[in-house]
Order: C-alpha cells, then structure tokens, then sequence
C-alpha cells in the first residue's frame, strides 16, 4: 500500500516485487508480478561459474547474470539490461522526443533475452553470448559477455537495427545496479562542464 498526501498521484515506471518471508509455498526472494495470484513459485533455473576471485551466476534461459562476485564483495544481484532511453531535458521536450522516441523507451522496457552460447571456459575466461528480441523486430542485439580469471567482466556490444525508418536512439548503452556498498566512484567521461 502507498499513502500518497492530498491525492497526489506517482508514475512508476518499473516495480519490482520480491517476497520478504514465506507465504503459502511461496519462499522468500521470489520475483512476482504484480497481480500474480498463483501460490506456486517458478524457481530461476541458474548456473554459477567461479573462479578463485570471482564468480558470476547466470539464468540458464535468458542468459540474464544473477550474480557478479569479485574477491567476496557484490558487484551486482541484478541482470545487466540494455537501454535505449534517457529522461528528455527541456530542449528535448521542446521537439518531441519523448513521442517520436517513444519506440526506444517501449524496448527498453519490454526486451527478452535468450542464452544463445552456453559458457564455455578457456584457461583465462568463461565466455557466453545472449541475444535480445525488440518489440516488432525493430533491430537485433547480441551481447557477448566473458569473466577472466582477475574477475574483469567483458561486454562486446552488437546492435543492428533492422528498420530503416527508425528515429535516433537517445541512448545506446546497459544498466548496471550496484550495491550501496559503492561510495566511490572515478569519472573517465567529458567535463567538468556540460558537454553535447
């Protein structure tokens, strides 16, 4: 339940759900859609991959990791997804982007994955490849994704679009959720001014 104050009304636009305790057979920790009034839970079929250092878990279906670990510290519990879209600025509201980029917004928010290549272990890596269905077959996306011994995670990137007609993308880029452990962070990007 949320309260909101003098009916003030909120947009979400992403909930997540999780069980905080056992209800019914349900077990604590499994993802629910809202509405879901099923009792049985659909357990995530999963597969780790260690080594010394680090270690990652993946979803044997989608591909989407579970879990990146380096030297025993969380890097994330959540599965690094792609993104085709930013909050508009004024100037973008101006010319109607967050209409004519509409299409971006939809397949960020609504893409699926496949594991495409199982991983495969070499002497310095594991390695495994996942594709992403957009809505209407807009475009393609295979992302490649190899774990090395020292615990650096490799993504190679493959975007294709498959429309001609196709307005610009506002971004090109993944989501990545880290704990709030991480306080720290070093900027390798353009500034310290505003930058286009």
């Amino acid at each position: 339940t949320i309260n909101t104050p003098n009916n003030a009304e909120y947009i979400l636009n992403t909930v997540r759900v999780a069980q905080r305790g056992k209800v019914g057979v349900a077990q604590r920790g499994y993802p629910h859609t809202l509405g879901d009034t099923s009792e049985a839970p659909v357990p995530v079929a999963q597969r780790g991959y260690p080594y010394p250092h680090s270690s990652i878990e993946i979803d044997t279906i989608t591909g989407e990791i579970l879990s990146w670990k380096y030297a025993n510290h969380i890097i994330t519990t959540h599965p690094i997804s792609p993104n085709f879209w930013r909050p508009p600025t004024d100037n973008d509201l101006g010319n109607g982007m967050h209409e004519w980029a509409k299409i971006w917004q939809d397949a960020t928010e609504n893409l699926t994955s496949t594991l495409v290549f199982k991983p495969a272990r070499t002497d310095s890596s594991y390695s495994f490849q996942v594709a992403y269905a957009f809505p209407d077959s807009i475009a393609r996306l295979v992302i490649d994704y190899e774990l090395f011994v020292s615990g650096e995670l490799r993504i190679d990137y493959h975007f294709t679009p498959l429309v001609d007609s196709l307005p610009n993308i506002p971004r090109l880029g993944l989501f990545l959720n880290l704990p709030k452990t991480f306080t720290d962070v070093s900027w390798y990007g353009p500034g310290p001014h505003e930058t286009y």
